[in-house]
C-alpha cells in the first residue's frame, strides 16, 4: 500500500503512478499473484453461494482472471462478462464456452459475442468482480476514467461488489468523486479487505457501507 507521505497529489498522477508500478510486475509474478487473488475471490463466492457472477476479462498487467473463469465454470456457476454498448452502457452477457463465446474487441479486450451469449439484466446479478487501477480502504477505486463500472454498479444495488487488485494497487486515497461507487470488498494477493465504511467525496466524512 502507498502511504500518505508518498502518495501522488491527484487522481491522474496516481493513476499513472500505479499503472507504471503494475506494468513493472514480471509476468511469472503476475501469474502467481493473480492465482492468489483468485483464491480470495473464490472464497467469497463460495461462502455466499453466488450463482450469477460477473467477472472481467483481463488485459495487460491487470489481475488475470482465467483461473477464476475456469473455477466458476467448473462449479457450474453462471459466468457473465461485460459488453460496452454503443450508448456507452455496460451490459452483462453469460459465457458458457470461452473459446467460442469470446472475441477480441477494441483495445484487445476479450468480449462476449452478443449473437451467441445470453443477456442478463442488472437485477439478476449476485456478484460483480470489479477491475481497477487503484483502490483505497474505503472501497473507492480509480479506473480508466470512462465510468462504465460506476454507472453499471448503480444499476445493481443488490450485487456484492469485489475489487480485484495486487497489493501495490491499494492506496491511501483514491480521490473519490460524488458519482463513484465503492466496492464492498477488495481481493488482493495478500489479503481479503472488508470495506465496511466509506468516505463521501464532498465532505471527507465516513458513513456506513451496506454489506
Amino acid at each position: 500500500m502507498i502511504d500518505s507521505e508518498h502518495h501522488p497529489s491527484s487522481k491522474p498522477l496516481l493513476r499513472k503512478h500505479i499503472l507504471r508500478l503494475r506494468d513493472a510486475i514480471p509476468p511469472e509474478e503476475q501469474e502467481k499473484k493473480s492465482f492468489q487473488v483468485t483464491q480470495h475471490l473464490i472464497e467469497v463466492i463460495r461462502s455466499h453461494d453466488f450463482e450469477n457472477v460477473m467477472i472481467y476479462f483481463h488485459i495487460g498487467s491487470e489481475v488475470m482472471t482465467h483461473y477464476l473463469l475456469d473455477d466458476l465454470l467448473r462449479e457450474n456457476r453462471h459466468v457473465l462478462g461485460p459488453v460496452i454498448k454503443k450508448d456507452r452502457r455496460l451490459e452483462a452477457y453469460r459465457v458458457t464456452n470461452p473459446e467460442k463465446d469470446l472475441f477480441i474487441a477494441d483495445f484487445g479486450i476479450p468480449t462476449p459475442d452478443v449473437t451467441r451469449c445470453e443477456l442478463y439484466p442488472p437485477e439478476s446479478l449476485d456478484c460483480i468482480v470489479v477491475p481497477g487501477i487503484a483502490f483505497d480502504l474505503y472501497g473507492c477505486r480509480i479506473g480508466y476514467g470512462a465510468g462504465y463500472y460506476d454507472r453499471f454498479i448503480a444499476r445493481c444495488p443488490q450485487a456484492h461488489t469485489i475489487g480485484a487488485a495486487f497489493g501495490l494497487q491499494i492506496v491511501a486515497d483514491a480521490f473519490p468523486q460524488i458519482w463513484d461507487k465503492p466496492v464492498r470488498q477488495i481481493a488482493t494477493d495478500q489479503q481479503l479487505i472488508n470495506c465496511i465504511r466509506k468516505r463521501t467525496a464532498s465532505t471527507g466524512t465516513v458513513s456506513s457501507l451496506r454489506r
